[in-house]
């Protein structure tokens, strides 16, 4: 992998955990908070244009979430897809997942960006009062469109778009890992699903730290270890090859276990887990909280 071109880093008011671009608008969501503490740190999303000629990113509007900050997001852009609305955005808050409708107007004086709330539901079933959503991830199925979304709890759930209606359960507590279990299920920290009609094959995949579990068509979930030693797994994604008759690969983002290493960008082989190209380190020393892949561009946030 090169070295990819970078935009001036946009700095935000509160810890960014969570990214995603509407392509079709030029828009950037970026999402995070400082939770319920009374620590003067805001809650919600930043509406972002991304402005290619001068390489910038211009706020033009934002949500606030109160006291509860943003863990997840992912857009779904209408066209093709069914839904009946214009460009969706689903966001993680604690436990519940949020679908809000994305509006973009503006001329001369500039462009302004609102989000509407249109559904909401619990998505994450816990055993503590502390457990909150990790991903959420569209499908783009342009027959019926769907949405993963797994966190805390330790299992991924597919549901129906707009309708929220749940279709299936992915449950990574059942594939042995190769590595010792807690009593409890590990907790997911990100996940993605894909669905190629050309192919004729949908692929999903979830991450915990230490292992990735993917489920190509009807196959069982299949474990995938890290591809580099001291690494842990942070983020996935599934995307389509370079033709339409070129198969999947799995973009993953990796964070280091020592203190001053930096994070890797790799591309694996979804039935081997072997890896595609050289693995790309990211030029700081700091651990990606947010990922959001543009068709052009790859977005990184940090927390820290």
């Amino acid at each position: 992998m090169t070295q990819p071109a970078q935009h001036a880093p946009f700095i935000a008011r509160f810890p960014i955990y969570t990214a995603a671009f509407c392509a079709r608008e030029s828009v950037l969501v970026l999402a995070g908070g400082g939770g319920p503490a009374r620590s003067g740190v805001a809650n919600g999303c930043l509406l972002l244009h991304l402005d290619a000629a001068r390489a910038q990113l211009l706020p033009i509007g934002e949500l606030c979430t109160g006291a509860e900050a943003v863990m997840a997001s992912d857009v779904l852009s209408s066209t093709g897809t069914g839904t009946g609305r214009g460009t969706v955005v689903a966001l993680g808050v604690n436990d519940r997942c949020w679908l809000a409708e994305l509006s973009v107007e503006g001329g001369a004086d500039g462009l302004r960006a609102t989000l509407r709330l249109a559904r909401s539901i619990q998505a994450d079933f816990s055993a503590t009062d502390d457990g909150y959503l990790r991903f959420l991830r569209f499908s783009h199925d342009p027959a019926a469109p769907s949405l993963l979304v797994g966190g805390s709890e330790g299992r991924a759930r597919e549901w129906t778009v707009p309708e929220l209606r749940l279709l299936r359960t992915l449950d990574p507590g059942t594939v042995d890992a190769g590595h010792a279990r807690a009593d409890a299920p590990d907790e997911l920290v990100d996940g993605d699903l894909r669905v190629l009609p050309e192919l004729g094959l949908s692929l999903a995949a979830v991450a915990t730290s230490a292992a990735l579990f993917v489920k190509l068509r009807a196959e069982p979930l299949r474990a995938i270890p890290p591809p580099l030693p001291g690494y842990a797994f942070r983020h996935v994604r599934v995307l389509a090859g370079a033709s339409s008759a070129a198969p999947p690969g799995l973009l993953a983002v990796l964070n280091p276990a020592r203190k001053g290493a930096r994070p890797v960008v790799c591309l694996l082989c979804p039935s081997s887990g072997r890896l595609l190209l050289p693995p790309l380190h990211l030029p700081r020393p700091r651990n990606v909280t947010a990922l959001a892949i543009h068709p052009a561009r790859i977005a990184f946030g940090f927390a820290d």
